[in-house]
């Protein structure tokens, strides 16, 4: 992904929280939010997160299915030359590898100072690849999409510097010479598209890349947003209350920023070869998150929202096993002694009433 700067991205924290459950801890509020777990939303038990014990393909052989494979034409070391000029691209360097057992593709790009990340998934639930960008600018990309007969297509909508919105599309093809081929158009407010980016993937044996060149757009003070989930920055051990928290030994995460402290990046694992990784970034000055969770049993969540009366508050979708995906809420509340919870809620109702899935409580290893 060549970069873009834009001065109207921003970046969020990710914010956890966990049950109160160490001496000291300040009395929390009674649940009201109705039964532990709804009994429907238990029919397929490894949806859920962290859920490590229950019967379903075990880590690392779940994403064998043809639909994953379907950017792997992508994987390799590149260089990036641009069509027009024939040049490299700033000095541009790609590095895309396969990670959690197949279930992602992850990008890893630099040239001229510029650095940017991407993660890619497909989604059983919905038949779509799906990908969240994050670069040292700032610039948040939510983009979906489906293979094509040549190759990769995939779409989403951001918001312009003067609070219009820019529509991006993005194809990658593969060339006959083993390259590939990225062209990026985007259309402001429905204007004709315009080109933001056409070039050739040329592959090498190695790659350097390019130092990057520090920002201080993520640190800025007059758009806190980005910094509202340092309090969750660490290593710690977790641990599951609930239905779902079987087999859930020695769950560990590590969360820490990147990119000018534009991403903040969570890694996960368990017992019996248990790996999930977070991306989560906020667009500045709207201070919306964006939070992409994966997993190598091919468990997707994909979460947005604000940060609502002092706690991180974030909705989406979990898939629920053959039925419909549920609609799911994630809360993240500071506790004393440098711990957190993060609560998982699911609703039937339209929102109107919440039932816990599960509370993970992070304290520091």
């Amino acid at each position: 992904m060549q970069g873009l700067s834009l001065a109207g991205a921003l970046l969020p924290a990710v914010t956890l929280t966990m049950l109160a459950a160490c001496q000291g801890d300040a009395p929390q509020p009674a649940d009201t939010t109705g039964p532990t777990v709804e009994t429907d939303a238990m029919a397929n038990l490894a949806v859920a997160p962290f859920n490590l014990g229950r019967s379903s393909p075990a880590p690392g052989h779940a994403c064998k299915e043809q639909g994953y494979r379907r950017f792997d034409f992508w994987l390799g070391k590149w260089e990036i030359v641009d069509f027009a000029s024939g040049q490299a691209a700033d000095g541009g360097d790609d590095i895309i590898t396969s990670e959690l057992g197949g279930c992602a593709v992850f990008e890893n790009y630099a040239g001229g100072g510029f650095v940017g990340r991407s993660m890619n998934t497909f989604d059983q639930s919905t038949g779509k690849w799906y990908q969240h960008w994050s670069d040292h600018t700032s610039l948040v990309l939510d983009l979906a999409g489906k293979p094509t007969t040549t190759g990769m297509l995939l779409e989403g909508d951001r918001p312009s510097a003067t609070g219009g919105t820019v529509h991006d599309h993005i194809e990658w093809t593969p060339t006959s010479s083993g390259g590939v081929h990225q062209f990026w158009q985007f259309s402001t407010d429905g204007a004709p598209y315009a080109v933001q980016f056409d070039g050739r993937y040329h592959k090498r044996a190695q790659v350097t890349f390019d130092s990057e060149i520090p920002t201080t757009l993520c640190q800025d003070p007059a758009f806190p947003a980005p910094r509202q989930f340092d309090f969750t920055l660490g290593k710690w051990k977790v641990d599951l209350d609930g239905p779902l928290a079987g087999g859930s030994d020695d769950l560990r995460s590590s969360i820490a920023t990147d990119l000018s402290g534009c991403l903040v990046e969570e890694k996960i694992t368990g017992a019996h070869g248990y790996e999930a990784r977070v991306f989560s970034n906020a667009r500045r000055r709207s201070g919306q998150w964006y939070r992409t969770f994966v997993d190598n049993r091919g468990v997707r969540v994909f979460l947005t929202g604000l940060q609502e009366n002092g706690q991180m508050v974030l909705k989406g979708k979990i898939p629920a096993g053959g039925a419909e995906a549920k609609d799911v809420r994630v809360t993240w509340q500071q506790l004393s002694g440098g711990r957190f919870r993060q609560r998982w809620e699911v609703t039937r109702d339209g929102g109107t009433t919440w039932h816990k899935l599960l509370d993970a409580t992070y304290r520091p290893r």
